[in-house]
């Protein structure tokens, strides 16, 4: 089944953010040690992709309730 075109387009806008907020959070110190903080960054990454995402659904989720 194919995903809607807005589903893609949230989960890219969460990657580039995310990935944008963990080079802000974390900038690189040495260019020849590219791996030794790669857990940390990858971490950090996910993080703050699964929370764009859950904002993202939250938002959606409260826009499609019926006001009462």
């Amino acid at each position: 089944m194919r995903r809607p075109f807005l589903a893609w387009l949230g989960d890219v806008f969460c990657g580039l953010a995310a990935y944008t907020l963990t080079r802000w959070i974390r900038p690189g110190q040495d260019p020849d040690a590219v791996f030794k903080n790669l857990p940390v960054e990858l971490a950090t990454f996910a993080g703050i992709y699964l929370l764009l995402k859950l904002a993202i659904k939250g938002i959606v989720r409260v826009r499609r309730t019926p006001k009462a």
